[in-house]
């Protein structure tokens, strides 16, 4: 249910309840309250309920949310309910994962709807090569950050492909680089914070391309 377009990036006063692993299978159940009545970016409150089958190399993850309330007082979010259903494979020389979102608004036609691909390869002892391509669409009005007047149709698309190499069992060096591309309506960039790219430069912003590299240290 997270909209990277306007909800905030996390889920404040949440509890959760997980069940033990049982052949395979586990459910987890998730409430989160809302947090401020008086911030509208804030004030949704979430419900969030996951089947996930864990065995061998299959696994497979259903999961169901639902919202109330609104973000930046946006109608379209005043009650969305989304369906996900995420697979993955494992295979001797590689990892395959698959995804698909459905989320409608209530009071509207229409559904917003988002699947990826993906796979990761081992090349090295070490190192992954990671590949993923996904296509996002609306259509369901709803008004970006830093716009006016509420927009549908959008179509966007993109592929990343990366590398992952293990330093040690604490340490990682990785890179990436990605593409997206806006089709119709859609002017999203690559962070969806920054997702106001100016009706007047939709014909730059149909394209965007980064890379990025970094280390990461986890803690002991």
């Amino acid at each position: 249910m997270y909209n990277p377009l306007s909800d905030p990036a996390r889920m404040d006063n949440a509890i959760q309840y997980r069940t033990p692993k049982f052949a395979g299978f586990e459910f987890a159940y998730q409430h989160g309250f809302r947090s401020s009545p008086t911030a509208v970016n804030r004030s949704k409150s979430f419900d969030l309920a996951m089947l996930n089958y864990d065995n061998g190399p299959l696994t497979v993850t259903y999961a169901f949310g639902r919202s109330l309330g609104t973000t930046y007082a946006d109608s379209y979010t005043g009650r969305q309910t989304e369906h996900a259903l995420g697979v993955s494979y494992k295979f001797s020389w590689a990892t395959v994962f698959a995804s698909y979102q459905l989320r409608k608004s209530a009071g509207y036609d229409g559904s917003d709807r988002a699947w990826q691909l993906g796979a990761r390869v081992p090349v090295s002892k070490s190192g992954h090569v990671h590949f993923a391509y996904g296509q996002a669409s609306n259509e369901v009005p709803f008004l970006p950050r830093g716009a006016t007047t509420e927009v549908r149709d959008w179509d966007i698309r993109s592929w990343a492909v990366g590398y992952v190499h293990n330093l040690s069992k604490r340490t990682l060096l990785y890179t990436y680089f990605k593409q997206l591309d806006n089709r119709n309506n859609a002017r999203q960039t690559i962070f969806p914070r920054r997702l106001a790219c100016p009706a007047s430069q939709r014909r730059a912003c149909k394209r965007f391309r980064y890379w990025y590299a970094a280390s990461f240290l986890m803690a002991a």
